[in-house]
């Protein structure tokens, strides 16, 4: 259940790690979207916290501990408002994750590559909304720590990020027919 709620979360994952390729979309990055994840985490902690672990096999104490442990991770990152200060060269950050991950997906199916062209065509959109979380955390005063090192930083990348975005949606203005010719060219012969 919690990796159905991560994998639904951000669907870029199982798409990238192989176990459901064909899925298409990105993670909504509005806070709406993150009440509702939050609110899912909670409940699975709540019910996991609730089974006796004197009642388990040591195998199964294990997993309600390392469930309990990671989805309180995920909901210290949501309470922190990490995605509206979080610029990095790494993973975490929205945007570099987006663009280290896409290009990682594995593309071999004509299926894979709709999923593909669907998630390269939502990723202008979903660097905007990256950059307006940024917005919104810089209005906000988040971090509440000295947010000077911060918004340095922040600025710039959103600036970045909205040039970067209007390029990707004028490359991504593709008509439907054009879909056929790129998913051959993406899948192999036959498939």
């Amino acid at each position: 259940e919690y990796m159905d709620l991560m994998f639904d979360v951000n669907p870029l994952m199982p798409a990238l790690l192989g176990i459901d390729s064909e899925r298409p979309g990105l993670e909504d990055l509005g806070e709406e979207a993150e009440q509702r994840q939050w609110r899912a985490l909670t409940d699975i902690v709540t019910r996991a916290k609730a089974i006796d672990p004197a009642r388990l096999t040591g195998e199964s104490r294990t997993t309600r501990d390392v469930l309990i442990a990671a989805a309180q991770a995920r909901l210290e990152s949501l309470d922190a408002k990490t995605l509206e200060f979080c610029v990095s060269d790494g993973f975490q950050a929205p945007a570099t994750g987006l663009l280290m991950l896409l290009p990682m997906t594995p593309v071999g199916t004509a299926g894979q590559a709709r999923a593909q062209l669907d998630r390269l065509r939502a990723s202008p959109d979903h660097l905007d909304a990256a950059a307006e979380r940024h917005r919104i955390g810089i209005d906000a005063g988040r971090p509440d720590r000295d947010p000077e090192p911060v918004t340095t930083i922040i600025r710039p990348v959103n600036s970045s990020l909205f040039r970067r975005s209007s390029i990707l949606k004028m490359f991504f203005r593709l008509e439907s027919t054009s879909d056929d010719v790129l998913v051959k060219l993406w899948a192999p012969a036959g498939a």
